[in-house]
């Protein structure tokens, strides 16, 4: 019951902070949460403010002592590019999904993240994007 109440505590925040940068939780899949910027719910700049979540996650998870206890990592990949997002599938089936070569990139992002201990990987799209605020954010911390 204590790990359970853990991770749940662990999503809530995660899902407070896409929120809080205009994001927006697809789905959890274990220790895996899909979400998106621009999508479903605009805003300005979504690589920004993609990467300004990850990076707050990432500060917030590094001051929670649990992680090492229940051997809990973070780790994230960002993509930036066009998708096909809505309610897709079928008359009995319907839910919010994004399809697009994006979706596949990001998850080969995060698995590579993940494998080789990165905390947070982006692809060059991103980078563009929030080159001018990732140096910043480094330095601040």
């Amino acid at each position: 019951q204590e790990f359970k109440d853990f991770i749940g505590t662990y999503i809530h925040m995660i899902g407070d902070k896409i929120s809080s940068y205009k994001g927006v939780v697809q789905s959890f899949w274990g220790d895996r949460v899909l979400c998106s910027f621009n999508a479903s719910r605009q805003c300005f700049s979504h690589a920004v403010n993609g990467f300004n979540a990850a990076f707050d996650i990432l500060q917030s998870l590094s001051k929670t002592v649990q992680l090492s206890v229940y051997d809990v990592s973070f780790d994230g990949g960002i993509a930036t590019d066009l998708c096909h997002c809505g309610d897709l599938g079928s008359s009995n089936f319907l839910k919010f999904s994004i399809i697009g070569n994006v979706s596949l990139l990001v998850s080969r992002i995060e698995r590579f993240a993940a494998r080789f201990g990165h905390q947070l990987t982006i692809d060059h799209k991103t980078q563009k994007d929030v080159i001018h605020v990732a140096p910043l954010r480094i330095l601040l911390q």
